[in-house]
């Protein structure tokens, strides 16, 4: 009964005086700022941190994390654009955040993530019959996928570095063993299955797309990049958490061979010097 809901939350804030809220709001505000206080001696870049970090504490705490379009808030008349979680926008609201001491608001946005990963276990083994778990550029928050993207594999990976990051910064073992390591495994498993080992005995990227592209590319920059710090990161993540799995061999063996990354010679002229 919402009604009465609101209404005896209303009553209990009557009761207890605006003043109470205000004081407690000002002592916990207060304290979150301590947390990350920061001058960069430019009134501009100090702002730019703050409205940052502001927007960080009010809209990323919740259940689901809030949109990078706009938070909680929209940004002209009762209009949200862009109505679902853009991998590419979203990931870099959480980049500075734990460098700034917020790890916790980091962790609603690797739930969400996490809780996505039957869907995303689905996804790869009907879309690409593969095992681990596949996320596209563009979910909305029960982790359902848009499949306008299939061509574009590495959010998976992305991701997995996030939850790596998180265990880094936190030492949380918890955390590790539980989730960090089982999306970082869905992660590889994938990841695996977009190599192939061809007749010069290294392990190459099959078709992919770069981000916001759909020219089919083998040996894409992203993808051999990614696959290269990926399964070192899995490696490492088993070894810290005492795990052992028996794919742990296959992706020594792709990081020691990986094919490597594609370049072109071009006129020294073609090169700015600046």
């Amino acid at each position: 009964d919402p009604v009465s809901e609101v209404k005896g939350r209303l009553l209990l804030a009557k009761e207890k005086g605006i003043h109470t809220f205000q004081e407690l709001n000002a002592e916990i505000w207060k304290s979150l700022w301590y947390r990350s206080f920061i001058d960069y001696g430019d009134d501009y870049l100090n702002n730019l941190w703050y409205l940052t970090i502001y927007y960080a504490i009010t809209s990323q705490g919740g259940k689901y994390p809030g949109c990078f379009t706009n938070g909680l808030w929209g940004w002209s008349r009762d209009v949200q654009p862009w109505n679902f979680y853009f991998h590419w926008n979203q990931q870099q609201l959480y980049w500075p955040l734990n460098a700034a001491g917020f790890h916790e608001l980091v962790n609603p946005y690797l739930d969400f993530r996490f809780n996505s990963l039957p869907q995303g276990r689905k996804d790869a083994k009907e879309i690409f019959n593969a095992n681990g778990a596949f996320i596209s550029d563009v979910t909305e928050r029960r982790g359902y996928n848009s499949l306008s993207e299939t061509a574009n594999h590495t959010p998976i990976a992305e991701i997995a570095l996030d939850f790596w990051r998180q265990y880094q910064y936190t030492g949380d073992k918890t955390f590790l063993k539980e989730k960090a390591v089982p999306f970082i495994v869905d992660a590889a498993r994938f990841f695996e299955s977009l190599f192939i080992k061809e007749t010069d005995g290294l392990y190459h990227a099959k078709g992919g797309a770069g981000y916001e592209g759909w020219i089919m590319l083998k040996d894409g920059l992203t993808e051999l990049v990614y696959a290269r710090v990926l399964f070192s990161i899995a490696l490492e993540a088993l070894k810290t958490a005492s795990i052992d799995i028996p794919e742990a061999t296959k992706w020594k063996e792709i990081v020691q061979n990986l094919a490597p990354l594609p370049v072109l010679p071009v006129r020294e002229e073609l090169i700015s010097k600046e």
